[in-house]
């Protein structure tokens, strides 16, 4: 979660739901501080708009409910204009790698295997592992740690379990 410096900036506050669904709203800069606990409290990311590109992208938002709990309080979009959202958090924060963001600094001071949850989109090691890895989506903790996973880019109903250990996290958006 990116830290916005300007308190009147417009942020989008955008993640993944527990149905690994795909939800993002504009939030106005003077909620700021209410933004920043949705966000830490659904484990989402909050863009500062500040580019071109990104003011496009806010435009076609729906508000933010900050009055609302859990995950009805951030519209649900397309996977597609998701996909555009993280892209523009990829480039803002590639133009100024040197601002660490609040997630990637917790996530550098826990144990990592410890951080995967429902919803999440992780890499998957084959049985094999001359197969390699895809990218799946973490659909339950069986324990023992097992996982029940699907693949992300095919069909949904085919599930497998794997191991804490054949798990890889990829980096936040």
């Amino acid at each position: 979660m990116t830290e916005p410096t300007d308190a009147s900036q417009d942020l989008v506050l955008y993640g993944l739901d527990d149905k690994a669904k795909p939800r993002a709203g504009l939030v106005p800069g003077a909620d700021r501080d209410a933004a920043l606990t949705v966000a830490a409290g659904l484990n989402f990311q909050l863009l500062p708009i500040s580019t071109a590109q990104q003011r496009v992208l806010a435009a076609e938002l729906a508000l933010v409910s900050l009055s609302e709990n859990g995950y009805s309080a951030v519209p649900a979009v397309r996977r597609a204009f998701f996909a555009e959202i993280e892209k523009a958090s990829q480039d803002q924060e590639n133009s100024a790698p040197e601002a660490m963001t609040v997630a990637a600094t917790r996530q550098a001071s826990i144990t990592p295997w410890d951080e995967i949850k429902i919803g999440q989109l992780v890499l998957s090691q084959e049985d094999n592992p001359k197969d390699g890895w895809w990218e799946a989506i973490v659909l339950n903790e069986l324990g023992d740690g097992e996982f029940l996973l699907r693949y992300r880019d095919y069909s949904p109903q085919y599930r497998f379990v794997r191991r804490r250990e054949q798990l890889a996290l990829l980096k936040p958006a």
